[in-house]
C-alpha cells in the first residue's frame, strides 16, 4: 500500500492509497465482506426502520465511479470515501496527485 497526497484547486490537500484488490480486502476491510443495508427510511432524521432492515453482503469491490469489478490483482485507489480503478484513477485522479 502506498500513500499520496492528491491537491484538487479549492479543496483541502486529501490522502489517498494506492493498493490492489486483494489488499483491499486484507487491509480496509479486515477479510470480512462488505455489507449493505437497505430498508424504509422514516421520520426526520433519516433514520431507518429496523424491522424492515435487510443486510446484503458482498465480497466484490467495485469502483465508485464507473462500477467495474476490481479483482485482487487490479490497481485500485481510495480516498476516505471512495475506491476507484485504474481508468478512473488515471482519467479522474492522477492529475491532481502532488506526493
Amino acid at each position: 500500500m502506498e500513500r499520496k497526497t492528491m491537491r484538487y484547486p479549492g479543496d483541502p490537500d486529501q490522502t489517498i492509497y494506492l493498493m490492489d484488490g486483494a489488499e483491499f480486502k486484507k487491509e480496509i476491510r479486515k477479510g470480512e465482506p462488505g455489507y449493505l443495508k437497505v430498508g424504509p427510511i422514516i421520520g426526520p432524521g433519516l433514520e431507518m426502520d429496523e424491522a424492515q432492515t435487510q443486510t446484503i453482503y458482498f465480497d466484490e469491490v467495485v469502483c465508485d465511479q464507473c462500477n467495474k469489478e476490481i479483482l485482487d490483482e487490479d490497481f485500485l485507489a481510495m480516498d476516505r470515501s471512495r475506491a476507484v480503478c485504474k481508468e478512473c484513477y488515471d482519467d479522474h485522479w492522477k492529475k491532481w496527485v502532488v506526493s
